[in-house]
């Protein structure tokens, strides 16, 4: 079955929530020891537990042959159940330096990344190009005496060699796993004694023949290691009944009822960086995994041995004692507790009262009361699995010694990218719609305007045609007025012509005014009734109306001095022509009706 790496980087960077189960790896001088976890419902679950021994393949915590390392590790992948998990690895505190810096409060990760940087011979002291580093910040702001006027934050730099995190990264990969973070044995053995509350001072004591560490917590920091060789040659060893996996079908039947209730789901938040990127571990030679008999059997040194065991307790808890001595010159605050880690319960069920009783502190095997284990697990087993269990502890802080700040770096490049693309696009989407919605508005204005153009075009046209028609409507009235200067002519001409015919006997004229259409006559009359004759004669010609005798005045020769106005009727030619054709016709002389008789006289 092949190993299935699903899951990245993003959750073990700032672990809130572990629904994906976490599998970490621990490399000891004698074994290869995983443990698989996940968190849900507020409490950690051990869901299996494995250890193999790679037959000399670490010594004295040194990687000796990573192919042999590889190849257990794979046998271990195949034999476990479970899928889809996170995977830690874990080096050495030796090929690793911690320190305490203080840089000004309010600074983003990547600015307290580039003071790191920027002041790389003071806080790391090694070339960039042979290390790694991460970092976190402790949570309370403290003022220096340096920057009185400031409050600046304590920053935890953890720098490693970058060879041993290569090689951590190597064997996962030749083994067919990518690791997700790798931290350091001590960070994740502080992280599993804060989550069991531990009080300060308490000594880890973790026995991995032919060596025995001893690492002294305080607040919630290693703050003291020392490491001590065991003269294995002393210790009488026989082979241990133990099988070297634990819980196999149990771990994964836990899970599953685990997911069957509900009460486990899978993380779909995680980053989906691959830490690794930057190796590119090639290798060409093959391994084949050990066989199922040499997996399932576990040397002496694993376990601890079964006989002489007296014998066996007084080598470990005089060089336990050895190193607490050590410890305990240079430094005053006393030993609270001491944990008993890395060997099993069972095997050495009566090493910590007998520790308790050389030390005269509490002893006790790392029975953790927080971890609930699968159905069936032997807890006695759990002292041998403590360094796997605390680098699967992924609670935040946590230490990642891969270049997941360059990956995020990336992945906020390529999201940035990603964005401007996205804006691009939409920009010249918007663009093409502007241009379609203007050629448009274009276009329609286009034929308005020529609807506009055409309707000018005939509006000019009529226009045009009124004009012809105007100046032909001129010339007509030009016409009109010529020939009725022509008609008045006429008719002024004819009352002239015709005035001495309505003179009657006795009347004669001296003047006559014409103002506008109103004449006007003075003359002289035999007698009065000749002024009325000659009034009712103007009258009755039909070329006057309004005929009135203004004055009248008797003359010392006994004639009569008369002033007489009219109005002078207007005719148009035709009813003038008619008017002169009446009067001719009444003006000829009647024919005789007498006529010639025959036979008359000469």
């Amino acid at each position: 079955m092949r190993w299935q790496q699903l899951t990245k980087i993003g959750s073990l960077i700032k672990p809130k929530r572990h629904e994906s189960p976490i599998l970490g790896v621990h490399f000891t001088n004698t074994a290869i020891n995983v443990a698989v976890l996940t968190h849900h419902q507020g409490r950690w679950h051990l869901l299996s537990a494995a250890q193999s021994p790679h037959d000399g393949a670490i010594s004295l915590g040194q990687i000796v042959d990573k192919a042999k390392l590889a190849g257990v590790l794979a046998a271990i992948f195949e034999r476990l159940a479970t899928t889809d998990v996170l995977i830690v690895g874990g080096i050495a505190d030796e090929s690793v330096m911690s320190q305490i810096i203080w840089l000004p409060e309010n600074l983003s990760d990547e600015e307290i990344e580039a003071q790191i940087l920027l002041d790389a011979e003071r806080y790391i002291g090694q070339n960039l190009a042979e290390v790694c580093f991460d970092f976190w910040q402790l949570p309370t702001p403290t003022p220096t005496a340096i920057h009185a006027d400031r409050a600046d934050v304590a920053i935890r730099l953890t720098v490693a060699y970058q060879s041993a995190v290569d090689d951590c990264v190597e064997i996962l990969a030749m083994a067919g796993a990518k690791a997700d973070a790798v931290d350091v044995h001590g960070d994740s053995m502080a992280r599993l004694l804060s989550i069991d509350k531990a009080h300060n001072g308490t000594a880890i004591i973790h026995i991995d023949l032919p060596q025995i560490r001893l690492m002294i917590y305080h607040n919630h920091e290693i703050i003291y290691q020392q490491l001590g060789d065991v003269p294995v040659a002393d210790i009488d060893t026989t082979q241990a009944d133990s099988p070297a996996f634990a819980n196999f079908a149990t771990a994964q039947t836990h899970l599953d009822n685990l997911r069957a209730d509900n009460a486990f789901a899978k993380h779909d938040s995680l980053d989906n960086n691959d830490p690794t990127a930057e190796y590119q571990i090639r290798f060409d030679d093959t391994m084949a995994p050990p066989s199922s008999a040499a997996i399932e059997t576990t040397s002496a040194t694993l376990g601890g041995v079964h006989t002489d065991c007296e014998n066996r307790w007084q080598i470990l808890s005089d060089k336990i004692a050895e190193l607490i001595d050590g410890y305990r010159s240079y430094h005053h605050e006393p030993i609270a507790a001491v944990w008993i880690v890395g060997i099993n319960q069972a095997d050495d069920a009566g090493f910590n009262t007998l520790l308790n009783q050389r030390l005269n502190v509490p002893c006790q095997f790392f029975q953790p009361a927080w971890l609930q284990v699968a159905n069936g697990f032997d807890v006695a087993k759990l002292p041998v699995f403590a360094g796997a269990i605390a680098l699967a502890l992924r609670t935040e802080p946590a230490t990642n010694l891969l270049p997941w700040r360059d990956d995020r770096r990336v992945q906020k490049q390529a999201a940035f990218r990603q964005r401007c693309i996205t804006l691009l696009t939409i920009a010249l989407l918007a663009v093409i719609v502007i241009y379609a919605l203007i050629g448009r508005q274009i276009s329609h204005q286009s034929a308005i305007n020529a609807e506009i153009a055409q309707r000018i075009d005939n509006l000019q046209a009529r226009i045009e045609q009124m004009a012809t028609w105007q100046q032909q409507l001129q010339q007509t009235r030009q016409q009109r007025q010529a020939m009725a200067g022509t008609s008045m002519d006429s008719q002024l001409l004819y009352r002239w012509q015709k005035l001495p015919s309505l003179l009657p006997q006795g009347v004669s004229l001296d003047s006559l005014v014409q103002t506008g259409d109103e004449l006007t006559w003075t003359g002289m009359a035999s007698s009065t009734p000749a002024v009325a004759a000659f009034a009712r004669a103007v009258e009755m010609s039909g070329f006057y109306s309004d005929v009135l005798v203004v004055a009248m005045q008797k003359a010392q020769d006994g004639r009569t001095n008369f002033t007489m106005s009219a109005t002078v009727l207007q005719f148009d030619s035709a009813q003038f022509a008619e008017m002169v054709a009446v009067d001719t016709l009444d003006a000829m002389p009647a024919a005789d009706d007498t006529t010639p008789q025959e036979g008359g006289d000469e």
